[in-house]
């Protein structure tokens, strides 16, 4: 059956707000700059609500999703004249985030954000890393042998969900910690990322941007000479050709 291609699919839209201010000083040899900006994407193209099976092919993508920008920038900039020479010198500093505003989530998983993934979770922020964290190794006296395999004891968290292939948790192996107390090590729950009383925050990173320049102009002074006919005597210039 051929893939469904949504009725009202359109292109996306970017609102961009910007507010800064710039002054000088020293006669303006010191200018200093400051931009904050918000920049919304609104429109992506992401997965629709998830549909019974039975319609037999995918849901169709269409304009479900957003995000927002926010960042702010510094500048200075310096001139300044020292006899035949110009000096200029540039620093600026900036960092923004990005966050998934708007996104249907329909595998009911937290991704960490991987460039072109297409993965995404509703509140989070692009570079967010979501890892486990480790509660030391598995014991003996964590597990029992069932005859084909190592199985949890009562009370002892089960992450057989994170096992794939013949891999089988057992003694020896990590063991992660239950996080939100339902007993089960799994991808994890997109409330996770709510800003409001998450069970686990993940390593939030910014990028803060540097750079600076600086660089300098000599310009000699040009000397120019000219000669002129002495006091009282003529300048002749006398030229012949030949036909």
């Amino acid at each position: 059956m051929p893939t469904l291609v949504s009725s009202t699919l359109s292109w996306e839209r970017i609102e961009t707000i910007d507010a800064g201010f710039d002054f000088g000083f020293l006669d303006n040899s010191l200018n200093v700059s400051f931009d904050w900006y918000s920049r919304t994407t609104k429109d992506m193209l992401g997965p629709g609500a998830k549909l019974p099976s039975v319609l037999g092919t995918s849901t169709p993508y269409g304009n479900y999703g957003e995000l927002r920008t926010n960042g702010w920038e510094i500048s200075l900039n310096w001139n300044q004249s020292f006899g035949d020479a110009d000096i200029y010198a540039t620093f600026s500093i900036g960092d923004a985030r990005t966050k998934i505003t708007k996104w249907n989530d329909s595998s009911e998983q937290v991704y960490s954000f991987l460039p072109s993934s297409g993965n995404y979770t509703q509140g989070q922020y692009f570079g967010d890393i979501w890892g486990f964290e480790t509660d030391g190794y598995f014991t003996q006296a964590d597990m029992s042998w069932d005859g084909t395999r190592y199985v949890p004891n009562k009370g002892v968290v089960d992450q057989t969900a994170l096992e794939s292939g013949q891999f089988k948790y057992g003694p020896g192996d990590v063991k992660f910690k239950d996080l939100n107390g339902d007993g089960v090590i799994n991808s994890g729950d997109p409330n996770m990322v709510d800003e409001n009383g998450r069970p686990d925050s993940p390593s939030e990173q910014s990028a803060i941007t540097v750079t600076s320049r600086l660089s300098a102009t000599l310009c000699p002074a040009m000397n120019t000479r000219s000669a002129s006919a002495a006091p009282g005597k003529a300048s002749t210039s006398t030229s012949s050709s030949r036909a």
